[in-house]
């Protein structure tokens, strides 16, 4: 298991301070119910985040890069994170979590007569099989936990299931 990194745990606030000055419209927290939540993934890993951020907003993706990348945080590692299926421990470590199942789990837009559906990064392989089912469609991947596998991470990971081609 590894536990806290060694970076000041005020810098964790302060990062969470400028995305608030920014605007960011999601929630961060450096709780440690949440840092051991996050800690884990569907592999024999643990690592102890020292912040998790929620964005709700591609807009709030984008300040936590904006202030990432500035002198006082560009030391810090940043992690996106799905629903925590791999295997691989992918979305565990140290500095800043960013969940994007929390929020960020909506269909953008769907044509069912073209056959295509753009999603936000958090929705589960379940969610949109759900919404294409109805028009006869389906979302190729076959994966386990389909009702906690997000499509972002599912393609970060290049994780598709045996019965992808």
């Amino acid at each position: 298991m590894t536990d806290s990194s060694d970076l000041n745990p005020d810098r964790f606030d302060a990062f969470g301070a400028q995305l608030d000055a920014k605007g960011f419209s999601g929630d961060w927290t450096t709780q440690k119910d949440h840092q051991w939540v996050l800690s884990t993934d569907n592999s024999a890993f643990q690592v102890v985040p020292d912040l998790i951020v929620y964005p709700k907003t591609e807009t709030d993706v984008q300040r936590v890069c904006q202030v990432g990348a500035t002198d006082s945080f560009r030391d810090i590692p940043i992690t996106a994170r799905g629903g925590g299926t791999g295997t691989c421990g992918n979305a565990l470590n140290l500095g800043i979590v960013v969940d994007l199942s929390r929020y960020m789990t909506g269909v953008l837009s769907y044509n069912p007569d073209e056959s295509w559906i753009d999603v936000a990064p958090g929705i589960t392989l379940y969610d949109v099989n759900r919404v294409v089912a109805k028009d006869g469609l389906k979302f190729a991947a076959t994966v386990g936990p389909a009702n906690r596998a997000t499509i972002g991470g599912m393609v970060n990971t290049d994780a598709a299931g045996k019965g992808s081609a």
